[in-house]
């Protein structure tokens, strides 16, 4: 009797010890070193979660970091809908409680870590970690009020645009009588700044290496080989499925083109139809920092549904290569990359004529636009018509002598899944180099 009455005693121990702890393995359900798997309700940039979590890290006096502020709760970080690995906020949680909010913004090859002391932003993600999630949200608002007066000029060339997310949380289970609360916060793109204190990752003095000295940490260099950013987009199972939709013959033979563009998160849409012209039967190609890039399809000859003075059936000859209006788009999204980071952009035509991808390989200063008008696509036609050699030499010299564009790169996607670069020589032959 006197050993299962120990035995009861113990467990009994135990349970008491389990529910009184309740909070805090709540908190602790998260750990510094475990794989990240987000725990945000929305959709998050974790490509730069991930990597921001590496370099922290690596660099990072872990047992200083978290004496003096507490421990980085990945899991919980957010992006407030930016895709170009330039924003986040994380959480981080001292005693049971998010006693801070770390912010980690991207100035190219270099991220700084800012501590931003919020109490609604605070209280946001305590309640979030620790409270029973019942609803939540999110909308993006451009702000029009009075109070932004000052600030239209930068609205109308930045595209300043605040996300508010809010949630619903329910109530602790020892709470009585407690009605489910909601908390809302907002991130603003020209808020973004490093206007807050440095978070230190090491001691003063130790290394020199923590964002608290102003230099920040370095961000490991993008995959900006473009074989390699081809070859994963087609291998990518939900791209490959999309793809399917459009690369058919009979798409070739409409009189209409069609396409699909792809955001940062993963989402496809469907390109709408331009007004039909003399020179164009093309879609038009939204133009947002979001936006990764897009495909469409160049069609078959065929008859307009006009005939000539002699009453012969008009038949329009589509150029099934990617035309200067094509190329401005790809331009257009790399002005948009405010971190310089061009490596996952890229353009899509598929035609009866075999399939192409065309890649932003250049920098800033070889960003060129404006080839997106009616004078463009005549003089292409015309130079097309009148000079030899394949759609792809012509298509290369037409970039370089009358566009004067350096920095895009041409690649043909064959049947049997090879990619393969297409470059001029220095007379003017194409040059076919296998991607690896």
């Amino acid at each position: 009797m006197k050993k299962i009455t120990i035995i009861f005693g113990v467990i009994f121990i135990i349970v008491i010890s389990v529910l009184s702890c309740r909070n805090e393995d709540v908190y602790n359900s998260v750990l510094q070193n475990k794989e990240y798997a987000s725990k945000s309700p929305w959709k998050e940039d974790q490509v730069y979660i991930k990597n921001v979590k590496s370099v922290f890290e690596k660099y990072a006096n872990q047992g200083y970091f978290e004496n003096k502020y507490g421990q980085v709760y990945w899991d919980y970080a957010m992006s407030f809908g930016k895709f170009d690995e330039s924003f986040l906020v994380v959480p981080i949680v001292k005693k049971n409680k998010v006693a801070t909010v770390m912010k980690v913004i991207r100035n190219n090859d270099r991220i700084f870590l800012l501590e931003q002391k919020d109490s609604n932003l605070i209280s946001f993600f305590d309640d979030l970690i620790n409270r029973k999630l019942e609803k939540f949200y999110e909308e993006q608002i451009l702000p029009t009020s009075s109070a932004e007066k000052g600030k239209i000029e930068k609205i109308a060339t930045d595209s300043y645009v605040c996300t508010y997310r809010t949630i619903t949380v329910g109530c602790f289970e020892t709470e009585i009588n407690c009605t489910p609360i909601s908390r809302t916060v907002s991130s603003c793109q020209l808020s973004d700044t490093l206007d807050d204190d440095y978070i230190n990752t090491d001691p003063p003095g130790e290394n020199g290496s923590g964002g608290g000295s102003g230099q920040g940490l370095p961000y490991p260099n993008q995959n900006t080989d473009p074989c390699a950013t081809i070859k994963a987009q087609n291998e990518s199972t939900n791209y490959k499925i999309k793809l399917n939709e459009y690369n058919k013959a009979s798409n070739f033979s409409e009189k209409k083109e069609k396409g699909f563009y792809e955001t940062k998160d993963g989402w496809f849409y469907s390109l709408e139809q331009s007004q039909s012209t003399s020179s164009s039967d093309g879609l038009k190609i939204p133009i947002s920092s979001d936006i990764k890039g897009y495909t469409h399809t160049h069609l078959n000859d065929y008859e307009d549904g006009t005939t000539d003075e002699n009453g012969t059936p008009v038949i329009r000859q589509p150029i099934r290569m990617f035309s200067p209006a094509d190329v401005n788009a790809l331009m257009e999204l790399a002005k948009l990359q405010s971190n310089g980071n061009y490596g996952g952009l890229y353009g899509v035509m598929l035609s009866s004529s075999g399939n192409y991808t065309i890649k932003f390989t250049g920098t800033a200063a070889d960003i060129k636009t404006g080839f997106d008008t009616d004078d463009w696509r005549e003089d292409y036609k015309k130079f097309v018509q009148k000079e030899s050699g394949s759609l792809e030499k012509k298509f290369l010299r037409f970039l370089s002598e009358k566009m004067g564009v350096k920095g895009i790169s041409l690649f043909k996607n064959n049947s049997d899944g090879k990619t393969q670069k297409k470059s001029l020589t220095s007379n003017n032959n194409v040059q076919t180099t296998d991607c690896p």
